[in-house]
């Protein structure tokens, strides 16, 4: 009897392993962030005279097709490309387009390779005060695969309390900060920031931090207003500039206007999706929800069996 306890104990404990691998398991593929090869994100800047709008984008480079090419070298590869982007009002009308064309040249055009390489783009608009849309058309002219969204929305505030919504950003130096343009995400297990432009000064500031559980209401609480660390630049705006391989968010002189930048400490985040809370000392705060996404994980946590 004794061993026959046992034995049904042992074959309980197995499956209870089993059991959570495999709950584990749903929970990652359920929670797999960025998919998608295409990214696509949007700031207002607001200022006493303008409205400036910045869109970055950001495409996988497995998006597009690549050949062989002689014209750069006998052992690259190239691919062609056109992007449009159009701006729609609240009534659906067309009031601003911008069209580029793509050349894009590669060592190696197999799937694992491009799927760790980038084209990154900048479009910026002045729009006054206001309701849009965001018409976006990406084809591959190898291919003629055609990728098309019109399902971004947005509003430009005109003289909001802040001067910017939170912006996520890797890295920030004297001169600016290099943005993520990860459709306003930030990579898994990678330290962060965020920043926003204000009239006014906030040199403190607390920070709630919830994970989003997927398809529940419920959140789960991983920091409680706590101190943020907070970084002021005062007299200071923002102009976005594209550098090769990343977009910057230059520092440019202005009377009044304050940077806020604040950092945080990526390991405390699992991959999956959170909301942050920034309250300030005036009873005002603001707030963003994001991924942390894992760019490159591997196939064997995609899959079980795998695994």
């Amino acid at each position: 009897m004794t061993i026959m306890i046992h034995r049904l104990l042992c074959t309980f404990s197995i499956l209870s392993v089993v059991v959570i691998i495999a709950t584990a398991q749903e929970r990652i593929v359920r929670e797999q962030t960025g998919p998608s090869p295409i990214s696509i994100e949007q700031y207002s800047i607001t200022e006493d005279s303008s409205n400036a709008t910045i869109i970055p984008l950001r495409v996988r480079y497995d998006f597009f097709v690549f050949t062989r090419t002689e014209q750069f070298s006998a052992t690259s590869y190239s691919a062609e490309g056109e992007i449009s982007l159009e701006i729609l009002d609240s009534a659906g009308n067309s009031i601003a387009r911008k069209i580029k064309q793509i050349s894009l040249i590669a060592e190696d055009n197999s799937i694992p390779a491009l799927r760790n390489q980038f084209y990154q783009d900048l479009f910026a608009f002045a729009l006054p005060s206001g309701k849009y849309s965001i018409a976006l058309s990406l084809m591959d002219k190898e291919s003629k695969r055609l990728y098309t969204d019109d399902k971004k929305k947005f509003e430009v505030a005109g003289r909001s309390y802040f001067r910017s919504a939170l912006m996520p950003v890797q890295s920030s130096t004297a001169k600016g900060f290099m943005l993520y343009n990860l459709g306003g995400d930030i990579i898994f297990s990678k330290n962060y920031g965020f920043i926003f432009l204000s009239k006014s000064k906030y040199p403190s500031a607390v920070y709630s931090l919830n994970k989003i559980q997927p398809e529940e209401d419920e959140k789960e609480s991983i920091v409680v207003r706590q101190p943020a660390n907070i970084e002021v630049r005062i007299n200071s705006s923002l102009e976005a500039s594209m550098n090769r391989s990343h977009i910057d968010l230059n520092l440019t002189p202005m009377q009044g206007m304050n940077i806020h930048y604040l950092s945080f400490d990526g390991s405390l985040l699992r991959q999956g999706r959170y909301e942050l809370i920034i309250s300030f000392p005036d009873s005002t705060s603001l707030t963003a929800t994001f991924s942390a996404r894992w760019l490159d994980m591997p196939v064997s946590l995609l899959d079980l069996n795998a695994a």
